[in-house]
């Protein structure tokens, strides 16, 4: 049976011709808009087969960061939520939490975003260029990466190992509390709607090449 994947990136489904069926993702769809789709990739290659070995690996791994990412970030947004109405002794934790789940949240999203913005090197997919999303936002969110990483000396007012007054941006939770937003003064990243409009676009982007790169399953 011939199969074809057209629209992966609009509402997770895939089209048979052959009696016009269709393979809908029934994933839940979080009220920012997001659905989370790493587990419907691999199931839609039953129909539809996959790419090759590597690609087929590389582009799942972006995809459950992508989904891991928005799960961390849906977590800081409720604990956000609470904090203003939380009693003085919890908000130490609500805090501890939310920063803890916001470096978290980043180091997927700098993962799922710099393995996006790979795919055209790697897999010869010109015909599917990055989306202008990914490429605007991918250094800050590589900056607030970078940061997070180092923060031990971030802790100690430094840079790459030099004294730098920038160091300490990345302690500037308040931001984060009050404007929704992780910056390390100098980069940021809305955890609301920019954020939600980045991992949509990967997730799209990564379905497109997917569905480009598909090895046809041979009829029987």
């Amino acid at each position: 049976m011939d199969t074809k994947i057209t629209l992966l990136q609009e509402d997770g489904k895939v089209y048979i011709p052959a009696g016009g069926l269709v393979f809908f993702c029934d994933a839940p769809v979080a009220t920012d808009g997001y659905q989370a789709r790493a587990l419907w990739l691999l199931e839609s290659a039953v129909i539809t087969g996959a790419p090759p070995e590597e690609a087929s690996r590389y582009l799942a791994t972006a995809q459950r960061h992508c989904d891991s990412a928005h799960r961390q970030l849906v977590r800081v947004r409720e604990a956000i939520a609470t904090y203003a109405a939380a009693e003085p002794e919890e908000k130490l934790t609500l805090l501890n939490q939310i920063i803890g789940d916001a470096e978290m949240a980043i180091s997927a999203i700098h993962l799922a975003t710099k393995m996006a913005a790979s795919l055209p090197g790697l897999y010869r997919v010109r015909e599917a260029p990055v989306p202008a999303v990914i490429a605007r936002r991918k250094d800050d969110v590589a900056a607030l990466r970078h940061a997070f990483e180092h923060i031990d000396e971030r802790a100690r007012g430094r840079v790459n190992k030099m004294p730098d007054s920038s160091a300490l941006g990345i302690f500037q939770f308040y931001r984060l509390i009050e404007h929704g937003e992780i910056s390390d003064g100098t980069h940021a990243l809305n955890i609301h709607a920019d954020a939600t409009e980045l991992l949509i676009a990967i997730r799209d982007y990564i379905e497109i090449v997917w569905g480009k790169l598909i090895v046809r399953p041979e009829a029987p």
